[in-house]
């Protein structure tokens, strides 16, 4: 898999077909590879597509004990 940045929480939901909210909460709960710029008002957030691909990160129900999936 070729790696690829993806620049935004919009991004990074596209590419693993979830929704914004449920891959942030990911990231805080199950410590999904998400990177913070730092400066500026807004959060600004990125992610490496090699690191978020299925093999090294499956996210999967039963790999989420305790947590709702949609």
């Amino acid at each position: 898999m070729e790696k690829r940045r993806l620049e935004s929480w919009k991004e990074i939901a596209a590419h693993m077909g979830r929704a914004v909210r449920t891959v942030q909460r990911w990231e805080k709960e199950a410590n999904l590879p998400v990177y913070r710029l730092p400066g500026g008002g807004l959060e600004r957030v990125f992610a490496y597509t090699d690191e978020l691909a299925e093999e090294k990160y499956p996210m999967r129900p039963s790999s989420l004990k305790g947590m709702e999936v949609p």
